[in-house]
């Protein structure tokens, strides 16, 4: 294995057969890279403020909560200007043009809606208290809404996540019926697969109680849930499952899964601990990979054809009120989770950090700065 170190201001030389990052700064004081594919689609958040691409800039009400990509469209949650507790989605074109606001309403004590930005512009948001489900079209008229579970009480314990078709022909939405308790019946979460105009494809529960994470392949083939029960007979159950379009489980792992990621007919499930890549046409694990003691998986990638991997590790430290990201690293693994090369980026701490796929290899992204490099750090 060869070990490489980089900064932000240039990167090493490149040093025998080992691919070198391209380090890219930002052009200005941001607070986060939100989107990249070139400098001419860049998209920055420096506060309140969006800069796409240099040209066009969008001057939002507040600091987002969130910011959504998809394809070539671009949106961000702002909480409301006035006494309201009600949440703006601002949606744009990836060159800044403005394209809808839609408000979002939002009780005080409640959690904030989950929303999925769809291909088309179009948004999917849901409530966890009240499993409402609200679909807005791609100008952001209200199309349909939908109450997942009718006769389910306001519950603040419940969680609710939404995941979008890549192409926007679908949304995917997973929800728990009620909060988690010893006596909690089975069958509490269920997967829901609409059509973008909210018509219901297919529905499927699942013995668990609690919701993990939920993700759709970027080819949109398959869904992942991962699901699990604090209260489970033999202790804490841990289940991950992919769906083909059609509702068919093809896979079960008694696996933790806290990310998703696929890749052809493979997924990664992912937690801070280690990675785990399935082949989905056999539904065998093909490898397990465990940072060093003391260091954290903060984010991963599969290789869209190969099955090849990149891993973005680190520590995290508490400085300034705050949890920040140390000594961050890109772990190259080649199909069968043999360690290919490893490039350690010598960055100041980082509060955000994760790992962006591009047509033609990954961006590590910390904070605003960007380090871009192909699927293996080897060539």
């Amino acid at each position: 294995m060869r070990k490489l170190l980089f900064s932000f201001a240039c990167a090493a030389c490149c040093l025998g057969a080992v691919a070198q990052p391209q380090t890219v700064a930002p052009p200005l004081e941001a607070d986060a890279l939100v989107r990249w594919g070139g400098d001419a689609s860049a998209l920055y958040q420096q506060g309140a403020t969006l800069h796409f691409g240099g040209t066009r800039v969008a001057r939002l009400a507040a600091p987002p909560l969130q910011m959504l990509v998809a394809a070539d469209q671009v949106a961000a949650l702002v909480p409301s200007s006035g006494k309201t507790t009600d949440v703006n989605l601002h949606v744009f074109a990836a060159d800044g043009t403005p394209r809808y606001t839609a408000t979002l309403p939002h009780q005080p004590d409640d959690h904030r809606p989950m929303v999925a930005l769809h291909a088309t512009g179009a948004a999917t948001y849901g409530y966890a208290a009240t499993t409402e489900l609200v679909f807005l079209t791609a100008d952001g008229t209200q199309l349909r809404n939908h109450r997942l579970f009718p006769e389910a009480p306001h519950e603040l314990e419940r969680s609710l996540r939404i995941a979008a078709d890549p192409a926007g022909a679908f949304v995917a939405v997973a929800a728990m019926r009620e909060a988690a308790h010893p006596e909690g019946r089975p069958g509490n979460v269920t997967l829901f697969v609409f059509d973008a105009d909210g018509t219901l494809r297919w529905q499927q529960a699942v013995p668990e109680q609690s919701l993990g994470a939920l993700a759709v392949s970027p080819d949109g083939r398959y869904l992942g849930l991962a699901t699990y029960d604090a209260f489970a007979a033999n202790g804490f159950l841990w289940q991950t499952r992919v769906f083909d379009l059609d509702g068919q489980q093809v896979l079960q792992a008694a696996e933790p899964a806290e990310a998703l990621r696929f890749a052809a007919d493979a997924i990664l499930l992912t937690t801070k601990k280690q990675a785990v890549r399935y082949d989905l046409t056999t539904g065998t694990p093909v490898f397990r990979y465990r940072p060093p003691a003391g260091v954290q998986l903060v984010d991963a990638q599969l290789h869209p054809a190969d099955g090849e991997a990149l891993m973005l590790t680190g520590q995290y430290a508490f400085a300034d009120g705050r949890f920040v990201l140390e000594q961050p690293a890109l772990v190259s693994l080649d199909a069968a989770g043999a360690i290919r090369a490893e490039a350690v980026l010598n960055a100041p701490p980082s509060r955000s950090a994760r790992l962006l796929a591009l047509p033609d290899g990954v961006a590590a992204v910390l904070d605003a700065h960007a380090f871009t490099l192909p699927w293996t750090l080897r060539r």
